[in-house]
């Protein structure tokens, strides 16, 4: 009996340490699986940061005595901000008067215009983020086409509601405008996004405001379009709502009015400088912690 108990006992045991010897090699296995996968996609993701980053990089236009400067700065290593600079030149002939005794006498016309727009698409992570190249893409080209902030607003939406209804990506936010660098009229439209500030010389300051919804959102909304005269040494400043609604300790946002403060006193810097100043104070407000949301700016300036 008892040496058949010790075969009982020496077989379980066996047993047991066969079975826990196999879950040990599954469990390393599962483990080494995941590391696999885990370094996979954080290099699928710093690659498709890599192609963000890329589509981004003009972020500087002088064009006679304008500039613009524009900076993106994702939370996560992938974003759904965007902005879009376009320098639009063209010369085009026509005829200048009805042509007497057969004679056709033409003129030659420059078409001059810069287009420029921020953006903004609801959410994080990579649905967003493709959604963002989509929405950029898009309204790159619809600029091109030369036709009204408004318009393209409203054929962007049209565009991007066949990818982003029945989707968990709610909206695109947006704001657009052209300008004619001759006369200096701005015309702008925007949708759903938060308003521009527009700094005169003379220390006033005017929110671009417009009626306008999120892009891909409904299927026929209506956008306003408005336009305004720049001057010299105004200032025209785009931003996205991770700059207003970063949070300080006590879980307050930094709001437009402390945004407009920041500025007022710093708006004689100019481009890369104004934006570091103001990347400045949001981490002195918000205590040095990592950004909640992706920030954004886009700066106009007349000299």
């Amino acid at each position: 009996m008892v040496i058949l108990f010790l075969l009982i006992t020496s077989g379980t045991s066996f047993y047991l340490f066969r079975e826990h010897r196999a879950l040990f090699a599954r469990l390393e296995e599962t483990k080494k699986t995941h590391q696999r996968n885990a370094l996979k996609n954080s290099r699928d993701l710093e690659m498709a940061r890599r192609i963000q980053s890329g589509l981004l990089t003009a972020n500087k236009i002088q064009y006679r005595n304008y500039q613009l400067s524009a900076v993106c700065f994702p939370a996560e290593k992938i974003g759904g901000d965007f902005f879009i600079l376009q320098k639009q030149l063209s010369n085009h002939l026509e005829t200048a008067e009805a042509p007497p005794h057969g004679v056709i006498v033409l003129k030659n016309t420059k078409e001059e215009a810069l287009h420029f727009l921020i953006g903004d698409v609801s959410g994080h992570g990579v649905a967003s983020a493709l959604v963002m190249i989509l929405a950029k893409n898009i309204l790159e080209d619809l600029f091109a086409e030369k036709i009204s902030p408004r318009r393209v607003m409203h054929l962007a939406n049209k565009k991007l509601i066949e990818y982003t209804e029945g989707s968990a990506i709610n909206f695109v936010t947006a704001f657009g405008a052209t300008l004619d660098p001759l006369s200096g009229k701005l015309i702008f439209s925007k949708a759903g996004h938060t308003a521009p500030l527009l700094f005169r010389k003379n220390g006033e300051v005017l929110p671009l405001e417009t009626e306008g919804v999120f892009l891909g959102m409904f299927v026929n909304p209506e956008f306003e379009e408005k336009e305004i005269f720049l001057e010299k040494g105004d200032k025209l400043f785009l931003y996205t709502d991770g700059v207003s609604e970063a949070r300080n300790a006590k879980d307050e946002l930094l709001g437009t009015q402390k945004l407009i403060d920041i500025l007022r006193q710093n708006i004689w810097l100019s481009g890369d400088a104004l934006f570091q100043k103001i990347l400045d104070d949001i981490k002195e407000y918000t205590g040095g912690t990592a950004n909640s949301d992706d920030i954004t700016m886009v700066l106009l300036e007349v000299s």
